[in-house]
C-alpha cells in the first residue's frame, strides 16, 4: 500500500511466494512497465530466484520494512531499483 500511495502501480504478494499464475497476472497488468519486486532484506534471495525465473522482474532489496521507512527513503530506493 505504501508504494501505491506514492504513485507506483503496486501489488502485495501477501508473503514472499510468487506462483506462476500470480506472476502471469502481474505481467499482463504491467507489461509496458518496469516491474520491481521489493522484498525485505531477509527475503532478497527469493527475489533473486524469481528474477531468474521471470526475467522481466527487477529485484529491489529493502534495508528495512516499508512501515519503518519514510516516503523519501522509499522513493529513493525504488528509483534506483
Amino acid at each position: 500500500m505504501r508504494c501505491w500511495q506514492l504513485g507506483y502501480t503496486a501489488v502485495a504478494l501477501l508473503g514472499v511466494n510468487l506462483n506462476s499464475d500470480k506472476a502471469a497476472e502481474i505481467r499482463s497488468t504491467c507489461a509496458d512497465m518496469r516491474t520491481l519486486l521489493a522484498l525485505d532484506a531477509d527475503a532478497f534471495s527469493k527475489a533473486l530466484g524469481y528474477a531468474k525465473k521471470y526475467s522481466w522482474l527487477q529485484p529491489v532489496r529493502l534495508e528495512k520494512d516499508l512501515k519503518d521507512s519514510s516516503d523519501a527513503e522509499i522513493l529513493a530506493r525504488l528509483w534506483r531499483g
